[in-house]
């Protein structure tokens, strides 16, 4: 993805990437981290345990509960590597971390705690392939890293890090299932485009966040409405669904993603929706049909899966509004079970037979190996289609968002 902010956040501290051998920087990064994989978890586990040794007043920033985020921040460490060498690419990550950790209450003296620690740990654990070089490697990344975020941090500090919202509506629309409307308050509002998510935090559970697609689109942007599943095990998924009521109160961090209304370019949409990976495409829809008739708005197409008629818990609204826009066209798709390796084909059956000739944009949300599946079917069938991929994990070890078939595709892993 490309942006005039991320175009700016490249700017800072360009000397930290400097390393003996720079050419090589991305491959040493690589290299380490894949060798680490293996023993990432006790990796993990360790640091934190160090981190919270020696700077004790950094716990309470945490959830107790830390196995999910342990393999959050590898991961995160596994795609900087990856970005290395795109410059641009890197940037932008680093600056929606920055902006997102604000949250937590992060500040500049923190940055170099948490790599001070991990600098150690990584030596221990990495000992076969701790060289002089790779420490001067190690360092001189972590340093940018410090510095892209610290100024990211930095130049939007006159900016809310969080917002505080109550619960206007809570219907349970199956028993794992909840669609949740909130009012934010705040005398800044809660930008958003339609399409983008936001990180979710309740006081019942108190330090845990969770990403949640918004699901509305309307003109009033004092308002979310989010589309929740209890996960089995997902302390916040299950407290949103079961326990949360009318009145309630959450905290609500900044709205991200490029999964959005303004990222389509083409006259064709086809949108592949699984489960409660819904809620951004109607979020799209809505806008585009709030727009009005008198802008040019593409034919889209939206396939609702699920895996039982029951489970289509949103036909009705997404045939209502079918019904008022001559542009939109709902299709459910119900999967009758998996096959003989445990793949449930359906959906990226059915996206294969309504993928459109010639140039078309593709938005798919839902199961990280359903969006994985459409997306490599829009790239072998449809060259000219404009991938976005939003792929949802559960709520345990998330999944590295799939690569997009197509330059102008975006990918964005969150927890559902």
């Amino acid at each position: 993805m490309t942006s005039p902010e991320s175009a700016r956040l490249a700017s800072p501290a360009r000397e930290s990437r400097e390393s003996p051998n720079p050419e090589l920087t991305a491959e040493a990064l690589q290299r380490l981290f894949a060798a680490l994989e293996p023993q990432s978890h006790r990796l993990m586990a360790r640091f934190f345990a160090r981190l919270f040794v020696h700077e004790p007043t950094m716990r309470g920033m945490f959830p107790l509960a830390m196995g999910a985020l342990r393999a959050q921040v590898f991961d995160a460490l596994v795609r900087v590597a990856q970005d290395w060498d795109d410059e641009e690419a890197l940037a932008f990550r680093l600056g929606e971390l920055a902006l997102d950790h604000r949250k937590y209450g992060v500040t500049e003296q923190h940055y170099q705690a948490f790599f001070d620690n991990l600098t150690a740990m990584v030596a221990v654990f990495g000992a076969s392939r701790w060289t002089p070089e790779t420490q001067q490697v190690m360092t001189a990344a972590l340093n940018h890293v410090r510095d892209v975020m610290t100024d990211a941090a930095r130049r939007a500090q006159d900016q809310p890090a969080w917002w505080v919202a109550d619960v206007i509506g809570h219907q349970r629309r199956r028993p794992d299932l909840a669609v949740l409307t909130l009012r934010v308050d705040g005398q800044t509002p809660l930008d958003y485009r339609p399409g983008q998510h936001v990180s979710i935090s309740s006081p019942r559970v108190p330090r845990l966040w969770r990403e949640y697609s918004i699901a509305s689109a309307g003109p009033s942007r004092d308002e979310l409405t989010l589309h929740v599943r209890a996960i089995p095990g997902g302390a916040l998924s299950g407290t949103l669904v079961q326990h949360t009521e009318v009145g309630d109160t959450l905290i609500v961090g900044r709205a991200r993603g490029a999964m959005t209304v303004d990222a389509l370019t083409t006259g064709t949409v086809l949108a592949v929706a699984g489960g409660t990976g819904l809620a951004p495409i109607k979020s799209i829809v809505e806008s585009l049909a709030d727009a009005g008739a008198s802008q040019p708005r593409p034919a889209v197409t939206v396939l609702l899966g699920a895996r039982t008629e029951a489970d289509l818990y949103d036909l009705a609204e997404m045939t209502e509004l079918a019904q008022h826009s001559s542009f939109l066209q709902v299709v459910p798709v119900v999967d009758a079970g998996p096959d003989e390796v445990g793949q449930r084909r359906a959906l990226p059956e059915a996206a294969l037979r309504h993928l459109p000739p010639g140039a078309c944009d593709v938005l798919v949300c839902g199961p990280a190996e359903m969006v994985r599946a459409v997306s490599r079917l829009a790239a072998e069938h449809c060259p000219l289609a404009r991938l976005h991929a939003d792929p949802l994990p559960p709520d345990n070890r998330p999944t590295p968002a799939a690569r997009p078939a197509d330059p102008g595709g975006h990918g964005c892993p969150i927890h559902r």
